[in-house]
């Protein structure tokens, strides 16, 4: 099963980090069907109602019509709104004077800026047992969580690696202690 994406992209010098490079992490969650993959698969059933809503009217049952067309339309905009929420994109902007969160939707774009030497990454356990962990970045009193469509794993993993890359010190593990 594919999971959520992170991808990343670094400065090909193997002493970036150390001499302040940039480091970007795109996060997306899994998006399996493609627009045109859907608009195939909607045609399809498009079609295959339309065979069998021709095929009652011929028998004389034309009061599946307006049960087809609103199948019909309550499909198409399921298919619009699960396309629609694909289009998440977090992008994560790391270098020595700044850590920026760009987080766009399909109507918004919001960005966030941190002092990497300011800034702690917490990995926060969810309330309950059955809740994911929250990955968060704090500084000044300001909290935003990140990699909301991330796996736990996938969570610790880019947990780990900004901790890497910010200053010592700043680093917070998921009971609140300094690691």
């Amino acid at each position: 099963m594919a999971d959520s994406t992170i991808q990343t992209k670094a400065d090909s010098k193997s002493q970036a980090q150390q001499n302040g490079a940039s480091r970007c992490f795109v996060i997306r969650p899994n998006a399996s069907m493609s627009p045109k993959s859907a608009l195939i698969v909607f045609l399809g059933f498009v079609f295959l109602s339309g065979a069998i809503l021709v095929r009652c009217v011929l028998l004389g049952a034309w009061v599946v019509i307006p049960f087809t067309l609103i199948e019909v339309v309550f499909l198409g905009s399921v298919f619009w709104w699960v396309l629609r929420s694909n289009q998440f994109t977090e992008t994560i902007l790391y270098n020595k004077h700044e850590l920026k969160v760009i987080r766009k939707t399909h109507r918004r774009l919001n960005e966030w800026a941190f002092q990497p030497c300011w800034s702690q990454v917490v990995l926060q356990p969810g309330d309950h047992a059955w809740y994911p962990d929250r990955l968060l970045i704090r500084s000044h009193g300001q909290t935003l969580e990140i990699g909301m469509c991330l796996t736990v794993p996938e969570k610790t993993s880019l947990a780990k690696t900004l901790r890497v890359l910010l200053p010592s010190g700043n680093s917070v593990s998921a009971s609140g202690k300094s690691l």
